[in-house]
């Protein structure tokens, strides 16, 4: 929680130089919703909407909005935004942002359901070993996304009755077959 405090102070400064920036709009809104200040975390993504940004941009603030409808307990439209934004960024052939929605998610998945956290978590656990592979330096967000993830999972039932099902397209962010 400390860490969240000074992150919020940090962009609260930045904001103050470039209130217009998307970037610091949309990372400061996460803070605060990860603080619990969801009428803030709101306002600011709002704000963040509003302001002209790159297609990346857009897609990560359409992100943001989803983990806030999660964090204010609706789910299904939080699910919908992410896999919205999934699919921008597939298209716009970025891999990279798809696999960083898709781990956020995870995370806000995790949160909810144990049993889903597991499963998702292996589809993380796999992508990261393919990106691996093809040498692909796997960002520190992602690597502290997965612990979270982890650490959300409450049971150890969870792990030994994850479901075995796959979904075509989360096997594999990093291949040549990446969420077609």
């Amino acid at each position: 929680m400390e860490a969240l405090g000074a992150a919020s102070a940090l962009g609260t400064l930045g904001l103050l130089a470039n209130s217009k920036n998307k970037t610091l709009l949309n990372n400061l809104a996460v803070v605060k919703a990860f603080q619990g200040q969801l009428e803030e975390s709101h306002a600011l993504l709002l704000r963040a909407q509003a302001t002209d940004g790159d297609e990346d941009e857009e897609i990560i603030v359409l992100a943001s909005s989803g983990l806030l409808d999660f964090r204010e307990s609706r789910p299904e439209s939080g699910l919908d935004k992410y896999i919205e934004a999934m699919e921008k960024a597939i298209n716009r052939k970025n891999h990279g942002l798809a696999f960083r929605a898709f781990c956020y998610l995870s995370r806000e998945i995790a949160h909810i359901d144990d049993k889903a956290g597991v499963f998702l978590l292996e589809k993380i656990d796999s992508n990261i070993a393919k990106a691996e592979k093809r040498n692909i330096t796997i960002p520190k967000d992602i690597i502290i996304m997965r612990e979270q993830i982890v650490t959300s999972i409450r049971s150890i039932e969870a792990i030994w009755t994850a479901p075995t099902l796959s979904f075509r397209g989360l096997d594999d962010f990093f291949g040549d077959g990446a969420l077609q």
